[in-house]
This record gives structure tokens, C-alpha cells and sequence, in this order.
């Protein structure tokens, strides 16, 4: 039996050393990410080394356009079940985590302490940033592939934090959000800073949305996020989760340095973000009530 549904669109991931960042709807998002290292870069490899015919090459076109930035096929058709062992055998890219003053390489008890106590307007010092990625620059492992993963939100989503976001927000005249919390800039600017003309020469924007499926009927039940134990296994056996995992990649010289351009260049993502998450929440929706009325 899978574990969940993944669904992909959007670009596609190139296998060189990257940043990226998401919004923040559940602690699973951590096994998510590690996950698109087998889902976007192993996939096509094998497509190819398997590939003798024409007809082979035409398929590796269709998926080429299928995840390209606009999305022309129907979302729904394009679920991938995820089992333990692909969780088992991420290998490559090397995913670190930047959050709470640190570089992790695995998530561990420490880290989610950390989430429970650290000030989510946390931002490292410059001798701190400095000396911070020197050190990991400096790691023999760098020779491998390697992706710096940071969640801007800092706190996963909940409606509680949204409203009290929007009425903060409100007085000091920031844009107001339906799907995402505002983003902390602190974080997001300590890790351009820390890998700004280094080997890392992409940036990937991921827009991570859950939704939670009836078995029986097909039918869409709800977007919310699952706890990790719910994905584990301690649910309903006649509820599905699917995640669908947006794309959109930039390169990384292309993104700015200077602190007020770099808030505004952030804050502008999330604004697209939060009307990307709007606009694929309705169209998945519509394409389910068609599949369902059939």
C-alpha cells in the first residue's frame, strides 16, 4: 500500500546545486522535498537509458511539455503513488535544511525543539553568516549535487496565524493573504547572502498544496494538511492524501542582493504564490467534479 500521492508540475528540476524555497503547510513538507530528488531527476534519466524507439523519444517530449510553466494536461491524471521505498532511497541531491540559526542535514529531534522555541523573526549576524556557510562551503561532500532548502513562512500554515497575520498586517499596510503566511525575510536573506556567486546557480520557488480524497466515491474532501502520523499510516483507511508540488525555477544570479529589493522581490513571490495556490485549488476541484459526475 502507498503512503500518499504525489502530484509534480511545473519545471522541471536541473541536478545542480540549488536553493529552495516553500511554503510551509505541514511537517511533512520535509519528506516532500528530499522526495522530488527521485521524482524529477532519476525519472527522465531512466526514460532515457531505456529508450530505443521513436516512439520512446515522443513520450520523453510529451513529459517534457507536460511539466513545462504552463500547465496543459489535466492535473488529476497526473498522481504518482509514493511507497517506503522511495522514501528509503533518496540519495541524490544532498538536501540540507536552513532554519534556526543552522545548516541540517537531516531533521532530527533538535530540529523541531528548535521550531518550538526560536523567534520566527530570526536573522544571523554578518560574522555568523559568514563563518556559518564558510564551514559548509568547506565540506568535502560539496562535490556532490546539493539542494539548501528554507521556508520563508518560518511557521507552518494554520488559520489561527493567517488572521492574526492579516489584522497585524493591515495596520502596518502589507498585503493580505488567503493560502500562505507572510514571509520573514531574515532567513530568506541570510541564505542569498551566505550562497550569492558560489556554485549554487539555481533557485526553485515550490508551492506545496494538500488535498484529502474519499476512496470510495473519488471525491475531494478538503485541503488540509496531514499530521505526520496520518501519513504514517494512523488514518482513515478510506481517505487518500494527495500533494501537489508547483515548480517554478529561476537562476540564481537572476534574483537581487540589495536588502529592500530582495524583501520586495520575496514579497512579491508570495503574492503570486498565494493567487497560484487560489487558482490550482479551483481547477483541481473542477477537474474532480467531472471525474466524480461521470
Amino acid at each position: 500500500m502507498h503512503l500518499f500521492l504525489v502530484n509534480i508540475v511545473g519545471d522541471r528540476i536541473e541536478n545542480e546545486n540549488a536553493v529552495i524555497i516553500s511554503n510551509h503547510k505541514s511537517i511533512v513538507d520535509h519528506v516532500i522535498v528530499p522526495l522530488l530528488t527521485r521524482k524529477t531527476l532519476t525519472q527522465t534519466e531512466e526514460q532515457l537509458l531505456d529508450s530505443d524507439s521513436e516512439d520512446d523519444e515522443k513520450k520523453i517530449i510529451k513529459k517534457d511539455v507536460k511539466t513545462g510553466r504552463k500547465i496543459r494536461f489535466k492535473i488529476l491524471q497526473n498522481e504518482e503513488a509514493v511507497f517506503a521505498k522511495d522514501l528509503s532511497t533518496i540519495l541524490i541531491p544532498k538536501v540540507t535544511f536552513f532554519t534556526w540559526y543552522k545548516l541540517w542535514s537531516i531533521p532530527s529531534i533538535d530540529y523541531f525543539k528548535h521550531i518550538s522555541q526560536a523567534d520566527e523573526n530570526w536573522e544571523m549576524d554578518g560574522e555568523t553568516l559568514v563563518s556559518t556557510f564558510h564551514n559548509f562551503l568547506d565540506i568535502p561532500s560539496l562535490n556532490l549535487t546539493q539542494w539548501v532548502v528554507t521556508f520563508p513562512e518560518v511557521n507552518m500554515f494554520t488559520e489561527k496565524d493567517l488572521r492574526m497575520q492579516n489584522i497585524l498586517g493591515e495596520k502596518h499596510y502589507l498585503p493580505p493573504f488567503e493560502h500562505v503566511l507572510y514571509p520573514r525575510f531574515g532567513n530568506f536573506a541570510n541564505v542569498i547572502g551566505g550562497l550569492y556567486k558560489t556554485k549554487y546557480t539555481r533557485l526553485y520557488d515550490l508551492t506545496l498544496i494538500y488535498y484529502n480524497r474519499d476512496k470510495r466515491t473519488g471525491k475531494i474532501i478538503d485541503f488540509k494538511p496531514p499530521s505526520l502520523l496520518s501519513i504514517l499510516g494512523v488514518r482513515d483507511p478510506n481517505i487518500e492524501t494527495v500533494i501537489l508540488v508547483h515548480i517554478a525555477g529561476k537562476f540564481f544570479s537572476h534574483v537581487p542582493l540589495k536588502r529592500n529589493k530582495l524583501e520586495k522581490y520575496l514579497e512579491s513571490r508570495w503574492m503570486k504564490k498565494d493567487r497560484l495556490i487560489a487558482k490550482l485549488e479551483k481547477r483541481i476541484l473542477k477537474e474532480n467534479s467531472k471525474l466524480v459526475d461521470v
